[in-house]
């Protein structure tokens, strides 16, 4: 069935030898089956899983795929493996166009050659926020970690880093009397933060800039009371009477 003879009779061997084997060690076919799916299982990550992962390391919140295109998560990652790789101060941590996604990746390409890793960054696909190019490079990264540092997430502040870099790029050495300007991915859920010790939280310079961080997120939270008006008030005391 296939257009030349060789091509055939090598295919027919391939199949003779399969069966054979299955044969002579007693494993049935579907077992193969079923064990080639969990290997592949054990590569890949789906949507979700993978940007669980991505959020567990770098202590972020993405919401989607698309919004790892600002690079950020990509460079923290690299980061956690290869510490102090990259320059992560030189970051737009802000970055949601296309140009200031590409600058973001710049520096990751520019990291990957240092440090000689066997991958094209293809940061011009990246920035432009597909779903499909993200979650190509993300599969990609991920196996390069379980590879090469498997524990980052256990090991890695992802949050604090940022915290740093931030402070750094920006001059800042008291954190309390700034407000912190990054997209919201990148602000993690309260019960993300990996803290200091409780006893020493408030006495350290880290422990006081995490607390005046919390604040802030706090106050985002809270919604700005309404200001009373003084026709509304009249109106309820003629109700009231």
């Amino acid at each position: 069935f296939f257009h030349d003879a060789a091509t055939t009779e090598n295919y027919t061997r391939s199949i003779v030898g399969s069966v054979r084997c299955v044969q002579e060690t007693g494993i049935n076919a579907e077992y193969m089956g079923n064990f080639k799916i969990k290997e592949m299982k054990g590569i890949t990550l789906g949507r979700l899983e993978i940007l669980s992962w991505v959020n567990e390391v770098c202590e972020t919140d993405y919401p989607k795929i698309e919004l790892c295109s600002d690079g950020i998560a990509y460079c923290q990652i690299i980061d956690a493996i290869h510490f102090n790789s990259i320059p992560l101060a030189k970051l737009n941590f802000t970055a949601k166009f296309e140009d200031e996604n590409l600058r973001n990746l710049k520096l990751l390409d520019d990291c990957f050659k240092k440090l000689a890793i066997n991958k094209v960054v293809p940061a011009t696909k990246l920035a432009k926020a597909k779903f499909q190019d993200n979650m190509e490079f993300l599969q990609w990264l991920y196996g390069y970690a379980v590879k090469t540092a498997p524990n980052i997430a256990q090991n890695y502040e992802g949050y604090k880093r940022r915290i740093e870099a931030y402070c750094k790029q920006k001059g800042i050495k008291d954190l309390s009397h700034h407000v912190v300007s990054m997209s919201s991915h990148l602000i993690p859920n309260k019960a993300q933060l990996k803290r200091v010790n409780a006893e020493d939280e408030g006495n350290s310079k880290e422990g006081r800039e995490f607390q005046a961080q919390e604040q802030q997120i706090e106050n985002l939270e809270e919604p700005p009371e309404e200001p009373e008006h003084p026709e509304n008030n009249e109106l309820n005391n003629q109700r009231m009477k």
